[in-house]
């Protein structure tokens, strides 16, 4: 039986435009329900109960149980009503927990469309992606969504930590130009301190904290276990994840690149629900967003690199250049917004270099060398192809180096 407030929503979305059956879908309707409180002239009335139930005067006391832990089994549910006086049947108080349940979960997964700025998701996947020379690799994927225009960004996560988080969500900010006034996340360890659950409201991370006091947005945990309250960041990762694993890829770079244009193609497209494309309902949702802060947090993403042969390591397109001690070993580069630092796994700094600009770092094959890397290179070791200039970033300093170097190998 649906009452006054079913019926006022109805009401209420029709004259908003929708029909009968995207209202049903969005209050968890049959159409036809719909369809039948939209004519109603008035909220439908209980009709009175020819006869009371035994279970009648318990109802409140498991409706309270069932909302502390909508879980509950009816064999507990009736073992604490036997307790408490109850004499009736235990197919009774299964019928009622079932019907009860049911309502819950209705409820619990209305949907309505958020107000332009208010809301974005955020969540990590996992995909296994394959290349041309037949390896496979395990990337983790970073989404995430605004809830209005139905915007999305993704990107490849090296991991699912909450500094590489952090950082992949501040430059998201940066591209649209402003934030959402909250974020909803799945339970992530990199959010979550403690897990939001029915008797909990969870508790978010120090840190988290303090990045979202700066970009000044709210954090909000989805209960654990319900995915279903992120729907509409959890549907749309799913075809990110078909997109990786059914293709074939040069390299991580490449797979990167392919699906950055998959993601703009994407928002290039008309949207099932909204009926339009998300890039133009993101240009009427910019204005609603929160203001970005006058600088960036620069936050710094870590990665680890293997050294190549030649003292080289590769970020985003770009070689920069690594003590020649290092080469063929694992080492761990601290990335920000101006600068690439080079460590190794214990933590020691080995080295440093400015970044290069946006506008150059999609030139793929640019060197970036400090000459400093490769003086005092053994001499069975040295390799004089690694002093070739490859690029016009040379500093004064480098001058010196080269001339050196040059006394030493001539």
């Amino acid at each position: 039986m649906y009452g006054e407030i079913e019926w006022l929503k109805v009401k209420s979305l029709a004259r908003q435009g929708y029909g009968f059956k995207p209202i049903g879908r969005k209050l968890g309707l049959d159409w036809r329900t719909v369809k039948k409180l939209f004519y109603m002239p008035a909220p439908p009335q209980p009709k009175p109960r020819e006869r009371a139930s035994i279970l009648d005067n318990f109802k409140p006391i498991i409706d309270g149980w069932l909302g502390l832990n909508p879980q509950m089994m009816a064999v507990d549910i009736e073992r604490k009503l036997r307790s408490l006086g109850y004499e009736g049947s235990y197919s009774t108080v299964k019928r009622y927990g079932h019907f009860r349940k049911e309502e819950i979960f209705r409820e619990a997964t209305v949907r309505f469309e958020t107000l332009p700025g208010q809301q974005a998701q955020v969540d990590f996947a996992v995909a296994r992606a394959h290349y041309v020379d037949g390896s496979e690799d395990k990337v983790v994927i970073y989404f995430f969504l605004l809830s209005f225009s139905r915007w999305k960004e993704a990107d490849i996560s090296e991991n699912q930590r909450r500094k590489a988080l952090m950082y992949r969500m501040e430059q998201t900010f940066w591209k649209i130009g402003g934030v959402a006034k909250e974020v909803l996340f799945d339970n992530l360890a990199p959010v979550a301190a403690r897990a939001r659950t029915l008797r909990s409201e969870g508790e978010l991370a120090e840190e988290w904290q303090r990045f979202e006091a700066y970009y000044g947005f709210k954090t909000r945990l989805s209960m654990a276990y319900r995915a279903q309250t992120k729907g509409k960041v959890e549907r749309p990762i799913e075809p990110v994840k078909r997109f990786i694993e059914s293709g074939v890829f040069l390299s991580r770079g490449h797979l990167r690149r392919e699906l950055h244009r998959y993601i703009q193609e994407e928002n290039e497209k008309v949207h099932s629900t909204t009926r339009e494309r998300p890039v133009e309902r993101l240009a009427k949702e910019r204005e609603f967003l929160l203001p970005l802060p006058e600088k960036s947090l620069e936050l710094a993403r870590v990665e680890r690199r293997w050294v190549s042969k030649d003292c080289f390591i590769s970020v985003d397109g770009v070689r920069y250049s690594v003590p020649w001690e290092y080469v063929g070993k694992l080492i761990e580069v601290r990335i920000t917004k101006t600068e690439v630092q080079l460590f190794t796994l214990r933590g020691s700094l080995i080295g440093s270099h400015r970044r290069l600009p946006v506008s150059l770092r999609n030139r793929y094959g640019v060197n970036v060398k400090d000459f400093s890397h490769h003086l005092h290179i053994p001499k069975e070791r040295a390799n004089l192809s690694i002093l070739r200039v490859e690029t016009p970033l040379i500093k004064a300093s480098w001058i010196k180096a080269i001339k050196a170097a040059s006394d030493r190998f001539f």
